[in-house]
């Protein structure tokens, strides 16, 4: 009897049909959707998310492996996987601020279709938020939760993601800042195509625009003055190093280091 294939053999299997169609996508700029269906067909999803969670628990360096093996067929395709990767890691950090059953909702969608997640950080006046400041996307609070209005930039995997994860500021007479947890389809949610960079069109990381999007008060993740955000998150930071890292092709990882999702593979130094 045959082993079964690791998720690093199984994403090199695939990495090739995925480098068979990635001159199309990218002189196209169209999305890869079927490599994201491929990649759930092949348990490939939900492979970072905790056992917990309802995902496979894999480590970064397992995690690394497979990014790394889809990178040498399509680096947008990675690209978007590694922050799937990265959002499915955090919320089964140890202090997390995901509510558990959320979480779970949110793995067992990725594990039974193509359900995709990414930050949303980077504004234009901003820029990325790990240099301080506030944003200027607006949290303002309603009966039921809260009212998002704002724009953001290098929203990477914009045409597929189903839930994204907003940095936002509360319009309280003393502001937090802090996450929001936004479903893609709501009312008041637009993609605005504006990315176009040679090698990563196909990565959709376009501008994402919201306004006055209601979200209900458990999808306020975690909100905080804004200097209880002064000491950063290292074990993300560090995770990030590792995944990004292992994107092969130095164009990608590159753009990917420098804006895609609001923090340095590093930690800061003030």
């Amino acid at each position: 009897m045959n082993a079964p294939l690791t998720a690093g053999q199984r994403a090199r299997t695939l990495a090739a049909e995925f480098g068979a169609r990635a001159a199309r996508h990218d002189r196209e700029a169209s999305f890869p959707h079927q490599n994201f269906a491929d990649l759930q067909q092949a348990g490939l999803l939900a492979l970072a998310a905790p056992r917990s969670l309802g995902g496979q628990g894999a480590s970064a360096a397992q995690l690394g492996e497979v990014i790394g093996a889809v990178a040498q067929g399509c680096p947008a395709t990675a690209l978007v996987l590694t922050m799937q990767y990265l959002q499915h890691r955090g919320m089964g950090r140890p202090g997390t601020a995901w509510p558990v059953e959320l979480a779970r909702d949110l793995v067992h969608e990725a594990v039974n279709g193509v359900s995709l997640i990414n930050a949303l950080r980077v504004e234009p006046e901003l820029g990325s938020p790990a240099r301080g400041g506030l944003p200027a996307t607006v949290a303002q609070r309603t009966a039921d939760g809260w009212r998002l209005t704002g724009h953001k930039v290098y929203c990477t995997g914009a045409p597929a993601l189903r839930w994204y994860v907003v940095w936002a500021c509360t319009d309280e007479a003393e502001p937090r800042t802090g996450t929001f947890l936004v479903r893609a389809d709501l009312a008041g949610v637009r993609v605005e195509p504006t990315w176009d960079h040679l090698g990563l069109r196909a990565s959709g990381s376009h501008d994402v625009l919201l306004d006055g999007v209601e979200v209900p008060a458990a999808h306020a993740l975690d909100l905080r003055r804004p200097r209880d955000w002064a000491r950063g998150e290292p074990a993300m930071q560090a995770e990030m190093a590792v995944m990004l890292g292992s994107l092969d092709s130095r164009p990608c990882k590159t753009l990917a280091t420098r804006m895609n999702t609001g923090f340095s593979p590093v930690p800061l130094v003030a």
